[in-house]
């Protein structure tokens, strides 16, 4: 039985680290589920494992942090359901750690909640000044999707854009020759456009010129192999996030949006203009950068770092 258990778990995939593998197989021969179940649950492990990765974090002092860093992303671009079969397998597992082989002191998986919730609670992480001016400097620009990416970290930083609303736009909201762009995505009442900063309309020329491959499709960023089909969410995301780990190993592409929305709260916008702008669908989502504020209180007040 047991050699049967390793046999399907080795044919799922690339081999996981020796704790996520010895945790497949005790779940497997606990729970008896199916190879197709066994193949589900090695990927999300992987990408658990390959999200910690690059961020150099042994699972012995894994933080709540973490765990919540890796969760936002994958609830930013995951449907809902599932979603939760994500939390569900990495709570499992992070029980498995603390229970059955007392890696952790902490018994974590009690402190993960879903993502709706748990973004109440938690206030939105965001870059700092200095920060966001050095990613424009540790960017690289020698390949072709570094090209991209370049373009991409410039309308993100410029208009606080969701991963999606960047895949959605197409060469004709952008006026070149006047520097304007129509952000199609967001439900305004009516029809505007937004002025382009210069830095943002080079960046974008640029990648067109040197990066963005000949084609009919009228979306503005491409995937780089044939048939050249729009970009997703999930390549917004990973070229982001190879830029941004390079300034914080902590931050996801999401923060580029909420240091927008932090930024326009210290101009003093109130949370409506700021649900407006964002096109949030909640006063509640707006709300949440509240929370930025009392930080900011005790940093003038106590001289706190942030």
């Amino acid at each position: 039985m047991q050699k049967q258990i390793q046999q399907s778990c080795t044919d799922t995939g690339g081999k996981l680290p020796k704790i996520f593998e010895e945790y497949l197989i005790h779940y497997t021969e606990f729970k008896k589920i199916s190879s197709l179940q066994t193949q589900r649950i090695k990927r999300i492990l992987s990408d658990f494992s390959s999200y910690m990765a690059p961020l150099k974090i042994d699972l012995t002092s894994i933080k709540i942090v973490h765990i919540d860093n890796f969760l936002a992303e994958l609830y930013q671009r995951l449907a809902p359901s599932t979603y939760k079969m994500h939390l569900y397998c990495i709570r499992k597992f992070i029980k498995y750690l603390y229970r059955e082989r007392g890696i952790l002191k902490t018994d974590l998986s009690l402190l993960m909640t879903p993502g709706p919730r748990r973004a109440q609670i938690i206030p939105p992480k965001f870059l700092q000044n200095h920060e966001l001016q050095s990613l424009f400097t540790y960017a690289d620009l020698f390949s072709k999707r570094d090209f991209r990416s370049y373009a991409i970290l410039h309308l993100s930083n410029e208009f606080g854009l969701l991963p999606k609303e960047i895949c959605m736009i197409t060469l004709d909201d952008i006026r070149f020759s006047i520097g304007e762009i129509n952000l199609r995505s967001r439900c305004y009442e009516f029809q505007l456009w937004f002025p382009l900063s210069e830095k943002t309309l080079k960046a974008i020329v640029l990648y067109m010129v040197k990066a963005r491959p000949q084609s009919e499709q009228r979306a503005l960023f491409l995937k780089q192999k044939y048939p050249y089909e729009p970009i997703s969410p999930s390549n917004v995301c990973s070229g982001l996030s190879r830029i941004m780990h390079k300034v914080n190993p902590m931050s996801s592409s999401y923060w580029l949006r909420h240091t927008y929305a932090k930024n326009l709260m210290e101009q003093g916008a109130s949370t409506f203009e700021v649900k407006e702008i964002l096109d949030f669908k909640s006063m509640q989502t707006a709300e949440r950068y509240l929370q930025i504020h009392v930080k900011l209180m005790r940093k003038v007040l106590f001289n706190e770092t942030l």
